[in-house]
């Protein structure tokens, strides 16, 4: 085992810290909602209905996005209108 320097608190602290640093943004549902132009229970019914397929975070009843899953799913759904010659 590795030893380490520093008390026990200090080393809890900087493992805290560590991951801290290292876990993503999460956006709240009206945040979403307000990036795609919805309102949260538009956003709420569709994702329920398969509609809007974004990946998300369940923390007890809250739901989670992280906003590269966001920006991915804008991307995927772009629509480009094909021009007649």
């Amino acid at each position: 085992m590795k030893k380490t320097n520093g008390s026990p608190a200090q080393v809890v602290q900087s493992l805290l810290e560590t991951r801290v640093l290292s876990v993503p943004a999460l956006l709240t549902e009206p945040d979403v909602a307000k990036i795609l132009g919805i309102s949260p229970t538009t956003l709420k019914c569709e994702r329920s209905r398969g509609r809007i397929i974004i990946p998300y975070v369940k923390v007890g009843r809250l739901v989670r996005y992280r906003i590269e899953d966001v920006d991915r799913y804008i991307e995927e759904n772009r629509k480009v209108p094909m021009v007649a010659l």
